[in-house]
């Protein structure tokens, strides 16, 4: 017997795939950069103050590759905040168009009268006389 060999056949149990796929993640980006920016600066700070051993051991880049993080972070973090800035405007956008109850707001819609006639302004037109009746 091989082992490895692939053994065709099915599966013991049902693989359902869903009828839609499920919606990427687009969580808010900008803690990501500051966590980045704050690791750089906090191990730039750590090494600092043993600068002149890192210089003598030839080490001495360890630095510069914290200042580079750093302007990376600073780099980082002006883009994100720009792509959270539009996240919520695509979200702010979206909102409106969806209703997740699926039900039609009550205000702007016509109303009808016992004959069916409806006014111009949606106000039944027995209303629409009492108003004019009261002017």
């Amino acid at each position: 017997m091989r082992r490895g060999r692939w053994i065709s056949g099915t599966y013991p149990c049902a693989v359902s795939t869903p009828d839609q796929p499920p919606e990427p993640l687009d969580p808010p980006m900008t803690p990501f950069a500051v966590a980045g920016l704050a690791a750089w600066a906090l191990l730039g700070l750590v090494l600092l103050p043993f600068r002149g051993t890192l210089v003598a051991h030839g080490h001495g880049w360890w630095l510069w590759m914290c200042l580079a993080g750093v302007g990376g972070g600073v780099a980082g973090l002006i883009v994100m905040r720009r792509h959270d800035a539009n996240r919520r405007r695509r979200r702010a956008e979206a909102a409106p168009a969806e209703d997740p109850a699926g039900e039609i707001p009550a205000e702007g819609l016509p109303t009808e009268d016992r004959a069916g006639q409806t006014s111009a302004e949606g106000l039944p037109t027995e209303d629409r006389a009492e108003e004019d009746r009261a002017r």
